[in-house]
This record gives C-alpha cells, sequence and structure tokens, in this order.
C-alpha cells in the first residue's frame, strides 16, 4: 500500500513532503523515478500540452529536493535504459556529458514532459538512430519538444 501511495503521489509539486517520505535520499529517487516506472505511470500523457498541464516536479525542484547531480543522474539512468531498449552503444562520458547538457537545456521541464520525450524517442517520433546514439539528435529532439511546448504555453490565457 505504502508503495502505491508513493507512486500516486510521487511527483505532484503540492506534495514535496510527500515526495521525501517516499524517497528519503536521491537514490531512493532514481530508483524509484527510473523511466520504466515513469513510463508505465504516464502511458495516458501523449501531448506536451497533457504533460505540462500535470504541474508535476520539475528537474529543478528535483536537485532543490535532494542535490544537484541528482536530475543528472536521473536522466544518466533513462539514457542508459534507451541505448539499451534500442540495443545501440553509448559511452559513459557520452552518458554523462549528455545528461548534463539535457539538465542544462530542460531544467524547468516536469517528470512528465521528460518521460514524454523519451517515450516519443523510443517510438521513433522525433527519427531514427543509424547504428549509434547520437547526443547531438537528442538535443535536438529536445528542441523540438520545448518548441512544441512553447507554442501550446505562447497560447494560454
Amino acid at each position: 500500500m505504502q508503495q502505491e501511495t508513493c507512486q500516486k503521489d510521487l511527483v505532484i509539486r503540492k506534495n514535496i513532503e510527500k515526495i521525501l517520505g517516499c524517497f528519503p535520499t536521491a537514490k531512493d529517487m532514481i530508483v524509484g523515478m527510473s523511466h520504466a516506472v515513469m513510463e508505465k505511470k504516464y502511458r495516458h500523457i501523449r501531448t506536451p500540452q497533457a504533460a505540462y498541464e500535470t504541474n508535476y516536479i520539475t528537474l529543478s525542484e528535483m536537485k532543490g529536493l535532494y542535490s544537484p547531480e541528482s536530475p543528472v543522474m536521473l536522466i544518466e539512468t533513462w539514457i542508459m535504459q534507451l541505448s539499451l531498449f534500442l540495443d545501440l552503444p553509448i559511452s559513459k562520458d557520452q552518458i554523462k556529458e549528455l545528461a548534463w547538457l539535457i539538465y542544462d537545456d530542460n531544467h524547468y521541464l516536469n517528470i512528465a514532459e521528460m518521460t514524454l520525450v523519451f517515450t516519443r524517442i523510443k517510438k521513433g517520433h522525433y527519427g531514427q538512430f543509424f547504428g549509434r546514439i547520437d547526443p547531438v539528435e537528442i538535443q535536438r529532439w529536445f528542441r523540438e519538444y520545448r518548441s512544441e511546448r512553447g507554442i501550446y504555453i505562447s497560447k494560454l490565457p
């Protein structure tokens, strides 16, 4: 029952105390917010609008709760999972650098938005990989997502 409650409340910004109760350490958060877990949780979210409107915790807020490295470590696990899913190689150095670059440019995205982008990448929404994971392409796809998101936000009242 505790795990179910944690999954229900784990990312809603107003539930910071519940998040820390469920995930007292950065390690707990990284394991509990793996891409596989988040992908299952947010399976119903298919658009930037829906992801944005969740008002879930952002990468920057994770940094404030845990440490400057914690959202980057989370992104690293997602990149490793993407590599396994695609059966394409990526070096540890590329993973670390790409995770920092993704964080630097996308720290204001919430966890549902990050999940949507990675799920879209896995589904080939933005394009495909040719024999390797291309960090530059991934960054371009994040820019494409931010553009879609910006169009939606610019139309808000």
